[in-house]
Protein backbone atom coordinates (compact mmCIF):
# COMPACT_ATOMS: atom_id res chain seq x y z
CA UNK A 1 0.00 0.00 0.00
CA UNK A 2 1.67 2.86 -0.73
CA UNK A 3 2.05 6.00 1.49
CA UNK A 4 -0.73 8.41 -0.17
CA UNK A 5 -3.09 5.32 0.25
CA UNK A 6 -2.32 4.71 3.74
CA UNK A 7 -2.96 8.25 4.21
CA UNK A 8 -6.24 8.67 3.06
CA UNK A 9 -7.13 5.00 4.31
CA UNK A 10 -6.08 6.77 7.87
CA UNK A 11 -8.49 9.85 6.85
CA UNK A 12 -11.36 7.71 6.21
CA UNK A 13 -11.02 5.72 9.83
CA UNK A 14 -11.06 9.60 11.12
CA UNK A 15 -13.90 10.55 9.25
CA UNK A 16 -16.04 7.35 9.94
CA UNK A 17 -15.52 8.05 13.99
CA UNK A 18 -15.94 11.42 13.14
CA UNK A 19 -19.38 10.52 11.20
CA UNK A 20 -20.34 7.89 13.23
CA UNK A 21 -19.68 8.98 16.83
CA UNK A 22 -20.34 12.75 16.04
CA UNK A 23 -16.70 13.57 17.33
CA UNK A 24 -14.52 16.67 16.58
CA UNK A 25 -12.16 15.62 14.06
CA UNK A 26 -9.57 16.69 15.91
CA UNK A 27 -10.49 14.77 19.25
CA UNK A 28 -10.57 11.93 16.74
CA UNK A 29 -6.91 12.75 16.06
CA UNK A 30 -5.65 12.81 19.28
CA UNK A 31 -7.37 9.65 20.37
CA UNK A 32 -6.58 7.38 17.42
CA UNK A 33 -3.60 5.23 18.70
CA UNK A 34 -2.05 2.40 16.05
CA UNK A 35 -4.25 -0.30 14.55
CA UNK A 36 -1.97 -3.08 14.76
CA UNK A 37 -1.70 -6.28 12.75
CA UNK A 38 0.69 -9.00 14.13
CA UNK A 39 2.46 -6.60 16.64
CA UNK A 40 3.30 -4.17 13.08
CA UNK A 41 1.38 -0.74 12.69
CA UNK A 42 -1.35 -1.43 9.89
CA UNK A 43 -2.32 2.12 9.97
CA UNK A 44 -0.13 4.95 10.39
CA UNK A 45 -0.97 7.03 13.82
CA UNK A 46 -2.68 10.18 12.97
CA UNK A 47 0.51 11.87 14.35
CA UNK A 48 2.32 10.96 11.14
CA UNK A 49 -0.32 12.13 8.72
CA UNK A 50 1.06 14.62 6.67
CA UNK A 51 0.14 17.92 7.68
CA UNK A 52 -0.83 19.19 4.40
CA UNK A 53 -3.85 16.25 5.06
CA UNK A 54 -4.48 17.01 8.49
CA UNK A 55 -5.30 20.79 7.86
CA UNK A 56 -7.23 19.79 5.02
CA UNK A 57 -9.39 17.53 7.31
CA UNK A 58 -9.86 20.31 10.06
CA UNK A 59 -10.67 22.64 7.32
CA UNK A 60 -13.02 20.64 5.46
CA UNK A 61 -14.28 19.50 8.74
CA UNK A 62 -15.07 23.17 9.77
CA UNK A 63 -16.62 24.01 6.54
CA UNK A 64 -18.08 20.63 6.36
CA UNK A 65 -22.14 21.94 5.41
CA UNK A 66 -20.63 23.29 2.49
CA UNK A 67 -19.00 19.95 1.48
CA UNK A 68 -22.14 18.12 2.45
CA UNK A 69 -23.84 20.20 0.68
CA UNK A 70 -21.66 19.46 -2.66
CA UNK A 71 -22.46 15.98 -2.39
CA UNK A 72 -26.21 16.28 -1.80
CA UNK A 73 -26.60 18.25 -5.38
CA UNK A 74 -24.93 15.14 -6.77
CA UNK A 75 -27.32 12.64 -4.67
CA UNK A 76 -30.18 11.91 -6.75
CA UNK A 77 -33.38 11.38 -4.43
CA UNK A 78 -30.94 10.40 -1.85
CA UNK A 79 -29.08 12.85 1.35
CA UNK A 80 -25.82 12.41 2.76
CA UNK A 81 -27.12 11.72 6.33
CA UNK A 82 -28.79 8.67 4.40
CA UNK A 83 -25.93 7.36 3.16
CA UNK A 84 -23.95 4.33 4.95
CA UNK A 85 -20.99 5.83 7.54
CA UNK A 86 -18.24 5.02 5.58
CA UNK A 87 -19.42 6.09 2.18
CA UNK A 88 -20.34 9.44 3.69
CA UNK A 89 -16.23 9.37 4.65
CA UNK A 90 -15.19 7.90 1.61
CA UNK A 91 -17.15 10.97 -0.23
CA UNK A 92 -16.12 13.36 1.91
CA UNK A 93 -12.45 13.05 2.15
CA UNK A 94 -12.92 13.02 -1.95
CA UNK A 95 -15.12 15.88 -2.16
CA UNK A 96 -12.19 17.41 0.13
CA UNK A 97 -9.31 16.66 -1.56
CA UNK A 98 -11.46 18.16 -5.36
CA UNK A 99 -12.01 21.79 -3.21
CA UNK A 100 -8.59 21.81 -1.84
CA UNK A 101 -6.82 20.22 -4.96
CA UNK A 102 -4.67 17.96 -3.24
CA UNK A 103 -4.12 15.71 -5.99
CA UNK A 104 -5.55 15.17 -9.88
CA UNK A 105 -9.55 15.16 -10.16
CA UNK A 106 -8.71 11.33 -12.08
CA UNK A 107 -6.68 10.30 -8.84
CA UNK A 108 -8.74 11.05 -6.37
CA UNK A 109 -12.17 9.66 -8.10
CA UNK A 110 -9.90 6.57 -8.70
CA UNK A 111 -8.87 6.37 -5.17
CA UNK A 112 -12.07 7.41 -3.95
CA UNK A 113 -13.61 4.00 -5.73
CA UNK A 114 -11.01 1.43 -5.34
CA UNK A 115 -11.51 2.23 -1.56
CA UNK A 116 -15.82 1.58 -1.97
CA UNK A 117 -14.99 -1.28 -3.59
CA UNK A 118 -12.32 -2.69 -0.80
CA UNK A 119 -13.97 -1.51 2.31
CA UNK A 120 -18.13 -0.59 1.06
CA UNK A 121 -21.21 -3.27 0.13
CA UNK A 122 -20.84 -4.47 -3.56
CA UNK A 123 -22.54 -1.30 -5.19
CA UNK A 124 -21.39 1.64 -3.06
CA UNK A 125 -18.44 2.54 -5.80
CA UNK A 126 -20.82 3.32 -8.70
CA UNK A 127 -23.06 5.45 -6.07
CA UNK A 128 -19.07 6.87 -5.41
CA UNK A 129 -18.42 7.37 -8.85
CA UNK A 130 -21.31 8.52 -9.87
CA UNK A 131 -21.29 11.62 -7.84
CA UNK A 132 -17.52 12.41 -7.93
CA UNK A 133 -18.09 12.18 -11.80
CA UNK A 134 -20.93 14.72 -11.31
CA UNK A 135 -18.51 16.98 -9.72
Amino acid sequence: MSSRRKQRVNAIIALYQVFLLSRDIEDVFDDMEYILSEGEPKFLPFSDLEEPIKTMLIDAYEHRYIVINKINEHLSDWDFVRLGVLEQAILFLAVSEMVYETAERAVIINEAVDMAKQYCDDDAFRLINGVLDKL
